[in-house]
């Protein structure tokens, strides 16, 4: 089974039902989780996406009056249907009792008479138009809200400042973009020093020191990232989730970055930044940045 076939696959895979993973078609595509790590990275975030809309949509609450509101427009459609219907019924009666009227059958001076198509049909107006707010509602939750990020900004756990830097948003962006690509690593290793080598040869900032939680942890590969023409490195690292640490030069930070260590979480994803010598770090996750202290 080839990659794209298997996310095609593991697409179908609803976070914690077991009887999707017994699916053998499905079974097999999980099986390569255990040989692919970069496929297994992008479906652990597959899932915690689709765990994040199942709990959006179990804190949707109806209104109150929504069933009483239901009724009362089923009440008040049957009511505007009848006079039509009764219409259509005497035609047909008229008809059927005309001089030119053949008989058929039996002989019955009473042919049998089909219900209108409107009366028979008025239902699926009423329900087109609730499975319409329910479209409405999956689109209000399930469409990031990039023009409003949720940003919260801090100092050693302390609110320090109200907006998220550029280049943090920039990173967001970039870890989302990623995701949603499934984008190949610039060199694939599970050896840091490999990859760290591998950044410093193509001049881009490669991280002089690895953070102690992270340094025995296996690599996955790294990216080159372009901000404003600023090649800064980013190495993954496989732990109970994907860790990501970036790393730039300090002096094209500066105007952004403190000399304070600073955590900020925009769009589900949380960052810690520090400043060591000439360089920044800054090392993300998946998720709040009560995620983040066993990384630091």
């Amino acid at each position: 089974m080839e990659r794209d076939e298997a996310k095609a696959i593991l697409e179908l895979c609803r976070p914690d039902r077991a009887e999707d993973q017994g699916d053998p078609l499905i079974a097999e595509a999980l099986g390569l989780l255990e040989t692919d790590a970069e496929l297994k990275a992008w479906f652990e975030a597959q899932q915690a996406i689709d765990a994040r809309i199942a709990e959006s949509y179990g804190a949707i609450e109806p209104p109150a009056d929504l069933k009483a509101n239901i009724l009362a427009g089923m009440r008040a459609h049957a009511l505007q249907s009848i006079p039509s219907d009764l219409s259509a019924a005497a035609s047909a009666k008229a008809e059927a009792t005309s001089p030119g009227h053949a008989q058929r059958g039996t002989g019955s001076s009473h042919d049998k008479m089909d219900f209108p198509a409107a009366s028979q049909a008025w239902w699926r107006n009423l329900w087109i138009g609730v499975a319409a707010v329910f479209a409405l509602l999956f689109v209000i939750v399930a469409i990031p809200r990039n023009n409003a990020p949720s940003q919260i900004a801090s100092s050693d756990g302390q609110a320090r400042q109200a907006g998220v830097p550029a280049m943090i948003q920039f990173l967001a962006n970039e870890l989302d973009t990623m995701k949603q690509e499934s984008r190949s690593f610039d060199m694939r290793s599970e050896q840091p020093e490999t990859l760290q080598a591998y950044l410093a040869s193509k001049g881009t900032s490669s991280p002089a020191q690895l953070p102690s939680a992270i340094r025995t942890k296996p690599s996955l590969g790294c990216f080159t990232l372009d901000y404003n023409g600023i090649k800064m490195g980013m190495i993954c690292f496989k732990d109970d989730q994907v860790v990501h640490l970036i790393t730039g030069p300090r002096t094209a930070c500066t105007s952004q970055i403190t000399e304070e260590p600073s955590t900020f979480e925009v769009d589900g994803q949380a960052f810690k930044v520090w400043i060591e010598g000439d360089q920044v770090y800054i090392l993300s996750v998946k998720g709040s940045k009560e995620k983040l202290p066993k990384f630091i």
